[in-house]
């Protein structure tokens, strides 16, 4: 089956970093976006996976695109004959520290990068951490380290050790390996026409509503979840896009909840002197019964609803609405009490 090649945009990079940081990280996304396209394809680096765990590890190894050089000074490389550096101290460390999106370190590494890409960069080696050229660097070291093959079993960790030498980071190159994944699902929805929300790398309610309208219409089980099978026709050439009469309406995010009935009015007023305080009272009690009734739909919306706090505050509603319930029949009694009082008055 033919796919479309994901597009690299700087709403996938800023969701695969997780935020915006600063101008020097707005000038490497945007050095990025220009030219990922064209890059990955001369590598091969064409299928959903293989651009999420190349943007997850160059993320990481770049301080979330905020920088193309090593923080150290490099010093500790200065006598690694292992890195093709002298066996002196002669500021070798220095002079091939880490630069790039995914650190080129020591002079055997500048020069098979530099051979390979018709660049100067064991007598240049400043030139590495320049964006473009720092991305044709990361490609290269994918290519020559056999990385595709990998991404394509979603093998992060073999990936990690081969970029590594280690598991350094492994769990914020698994973070921003899954948020690429996300991103790049909510681009290719929204160039379909399936509003997805912003392109944030986070799977909310909206996103998994354009999932299920896009499996619908593809004739997808729909689950509103981006599993295999739905990805292979999401990126599709043929994938079809969102009804014309439906493209201009954001889905909304409470779609699929069911709804409790109504609740029973508010009863009336018991005495034509209670100067509104029992209808202060019924209202009370409404709003109670409504509390405890948005509270039969909890399984519905705990089913949606993933964060802690959303998760307690909704198995909190029954609790609340008893309270206001409580309440309202305290008032309700005090109030009958009064009107008992007076009616002895009157007749007194």
């Amino acid at each position: 089956m033919m796919h479309i090649v994901p597009t690299v945009t700087r709403d996938v990079l800023y969701a695969v970093a997780g935020g915006r940081y600063g101008d020097r990280q707005a000038a490497i996304i945007d050095a990025i976006a220009r030219t990922a396209g064209p890059v990955f394809a001369r590598c091969g680096i064409t299928t959903p996976l293989r651009v999420a765990h190349l943007l997850g590890q160059m993320s990481h190894e770049s301080d979330r695109f905020r920088t193309t050089v090593e923080y150290a000074s490099g010093d500790a490389y200065d006598t690694r004959v292992d890195l093709g550096n002298t066996p002196e101290v002669d500021g070798d460390g220095r002079r091939y520290r880490g630069r790039g999106l995914i650190m080129l370190t020591g002079r055997t590494n500048y020069r098979r990068a530099g051979e390979a890409l018709g660049i100067d960069l064991v007598g240049r080696p400043e030139q590495a951490a320049e964006p473009v050229l720092s991305l044709r660097i990361a490609c290269w070291y994918w290519q020559t380290r056999d990385l595709s093959p990998l991404a394509d079993a979603d093998d992060i960790r073999t990936i990690t050790q081969r970029i590594n030498g280690g598991f350094n980071g492994l769990a914020d190159r698994e973070a921003a390996v899954g948020r690429a994944k996300v991103a790049l699902v909510q681009q290719r929805l929204r160039a379909l026409g399936y509003d997805p929300g912003p392109v944030d790398g986070r799977q909310g309610l909206r996103t998994a509503a354009g999932i299920e309208r896009f499996q619908a219409a593809a004739g997808l089980t729909v689950d509103g979840m981006a599993s295999p099978r739905t990805q292979a026709a999401l990126w599709a050439v043929d994938a079809p896009s969102c009804p014309a009469a439906d493209a201009g309406a954001a889905p909304s995010p409470m779609a699929d909840i069911a709804i409790a009935p109504a609740p029973p009015p508010a009863p009336r007023p018991l005495h034509k002197t209670s100067t509104g305080r029992t209808g202060a009272a019924g209202l009370l009690a409404a709003t109670g019964a409504l509390v405890t009734a948005a509270a039969d739909n909890a399984e519905a919306v705990l089913g949606a609803a993933t964060s802690p706090p959303a998760r307690a505050l909704i198995g909190a509603a029954p609790w609340a609405g008893g309270a206001l319930a409580l309440l309202a029949v305290t008032a309700i009694g005090l109030l009958l009490a009064r009107k008992r009082k007076m009616e002895k008055a009157d007749t007194a």
